[in-house]
């Protein structure tokens, strides 16, 4: 028995308007349902040709609505529907408008297939042509050239080097939603974006795909951080301080003025890496973005002098965004957890001890609590053997844990 499947729905006035198939593999007969708030439906008549269904959504202005769901399997050619749509709408193309429009879609990586271009643009094959010919002559200096595509029967624009693609895209875009570190509003303003760069049909492609991300996005935060990664970013290149009213982790607000040094990233939060202005400690402090108010960028300016600090050094080396002195790290770990080691402490010496299900470890941090911390996550499968320091303060956690879990249990 052949399932309906919905293969591209909009919403316009509190209506979903969803157009269905009777099989992605038959594609013999389509309808469309509009279901209301309250889950009531209306059913069209059907159809059986593609060419019907799409006359069918020009009924309800279709093409100017944000797109809400489509089936990847018809996605060319609803793009090609909707570009269609829309052409039809639009006022006629002079000479140059033409030019600049036929060069904004090659920039967006669409194919300008010969026949829908003179279709649309109403003009002739030849003229077409030399349209890319001028396109051509603008671009002769830089390391992009229109070509002819036989097997697509268009043009498209060919890049020479390292460009911006959709894969890439692809990446960042998976790790934004990985993080979880903005909120979401400015989740959709910078995917929004980026997903604008390319074609209609690949921009189908890229919504469709993110839609159940977006949809279950729950961020860690609610701040607004956009404005604050400029001005962070901007006091760092002309080398101004700031000044802001900052929250710790007890609730307690203080105002901070700071030399910035970079902006960094750990475990879903934004880091503004800074040393205090006027203080004898010269090391910088990690300060949670998120927990930043009122910053402004001050008339103080300062000087970095080269032997100052490394700060991507510097940053590998402060575990959990804790600082301090830098310490060096002995441990044993055993084998199943070398794999985890690597990843969260990419420059480490392992070799391994007498028992081959042991390894020595050395490595080098700043501060010992971030350390700490990761070594406790570890169980049975870590210990410390240096600095004696680290090491009593593991005995020390572990022991108020014995405490807490199993003293208290005889009362």
């Amino acid at each position: 028995m052949l399932e309906a499947a919905r293969i591209y729905s909009f919403k316009r006035d509190n209506l979903t308007y969803s157009l269905y198939v009777d099989s992605i593999r038959s594609k013999s007969e389509y309808w469309l349902e509009i279901k209301d708030g309250n889950g009531n439906i209306e059913m069209s008549e059907k159809f059986y040709s593609w060419n019907d269904a799409v006359n069918l959504l020009e009924e309800y202005d279709w093409a100017n609505y944000e797109v809400d769901k489509i089936d990847l399997t018809f996605a060319d050619m609803i793009g090609e529907a909707r570009r269609r749509s829309l052409a039809q709408r639009r006022r006629p193309y002079n000479a140059q408008q033409r030019l600049l429009e036929i060069l904004k879609r090659l920039e967006s990586n669409e194919t300008l297939v010969m026949e829908n271009a003179t279709e649309e643009f109403g003009v002739g094959r030849d003229q077409i042509q030399r349209d890319i010919r001028t396109i051509n002559e603008f671009l002769a200096h830089s390391n992009k050239n229109v070509e002819y595509i036989r097997a697509k029967k268009g043009y498209e624009l060919n890049v020479r080097g390292d460009y911006f693609t959709l894969d890439d895209a692809l990446i960042v875009l998976l790790l934004l939603y990985g993080t979880r570190a903005l909120n979401k509003e400015e989740l959709k303003q910078f995917s929004n974006k980026m997903i604008s760069l390319f074609s209609q049909v690949e921009q189908i492609k890229l919504r469709e795909f993110f839609q159940s991300y977006l949809y279950h996005y729950q961020p860690v935060q609610e701040q607004s951080l956009f404005e604050l990664f400029y001005k962070c970013f901007q006091a760092i290149s002309e080398k101004r301080t700031l000044k802001f009213t900052y929250t710790n982790n007890k609730g307690e607000t203080s105002i901070k003025e700071v030399i910035p040094y970079t902006i960094t990233y750990h475990d879903s939060k934004f880091y503004l890496f800074a040393r205090l202005k006027g203080t004898v400690d010269e090391s910088p402090r990690a300060f949670q973005m998120d927990r930043i108010q009122d910053c402004g960028i001050t008339n103080q300016s300062f000087r970095l002098e080269s032997s100052d600090i490394k700060i991507g050094e510097y940053v590998r080396r402060s575990f959990n965004m804790y600082v301090g002195d830098l310490q060096e790290v002995r441990l044993k770990v055993k084998d199943s957890n070398i794999p985890y080691l690597k990843r969260r402490f990419p420059k480490v010496s392992i070799s391994p001890s007498i028992d081959n299900q042991w390894f020595d470890v050395e490595l080098e941090v700043y501060g010992l609590q971030g350390i700490k911390l990761w070594i406790l996550q570890q169980g049975q499968f870590v210990k410390v053997v240096a600095p004696l320091e680290l090491r009593e303060k593991v005995k020390q956690d572990i022991s108020e844990m014995y405490q807490m879990y199993f003293e208290s249990s005889r009362v």
